[in-house]
């Protein structure tokens, strides 16, 4: 029957702790956040914009998005800060030279199945740092997208 003095008990047996949360992945929150439209859930393609918050998201979701509010069933949960088009800043992005468009969706899907390599989009004009989530990127009110780095040492 137990504890009758040949057996110990641990804590844990006796205890019943509350279930930890799982912790996201840090890669899959940067593969979503520079890959994929907040809005859309679908893979980011020009024209790009992004909010005053830095998330970005597909020009085209974010205007049916504008014109049927509930186009989105969580559209009132991430962007509810946008009212206009005047609220999101389109970005003027540096295409990466090392990124084909044969391999646009396949890379893309590949890498969140597998561990292949995912080739960003993407580049800084000055520095050539790739624009996938490792470096800090800013835009200026006109647009125009640079790495940190490169606004600080300009």
């Amino acid at each position: 029957m137990g504890c009758d003095g040949g057996t110990i008990p641990k804590r844990d047996e006796l205890v019943k702790t509350k279930k930890q949360n799982k912790q996201v992945d840090k890669t899959e929150q940067l593969i979503a956040t520079w890959y994929y439209c907040a809005l859309s859930k679908t893979p980011l393609k020009e024209p790009i914009v992004s909010c005053k918050l830095g998330k970005l998201y597909n020009k085209d979701a974010i205007i049916k998005y504008l014109l049927n509010k509930k186009a989105y069933g969580d559209g009132d949960i991430i962007c509810k800060h946008i009212q206009s088009i005047k609220d999101v800043t389109t970005l003027n992005l540096t295409a990466n030279p090392a990124y084909s468009s044969s391999n646009k969706h396949s890379s893309i899907v590949s890498n969140t199945v597998g561990n292949d390599v995912l080739i960003p989009q993407f580049v800084c004009p000055i520095t050539m740092k790739e624009m996938s989530g490792k470096y800090k990127f800013v835009y200026l009110p006109c647009g125009c997208v640079f790495s940190e780095q490169a606004l600080k040492e300009v």
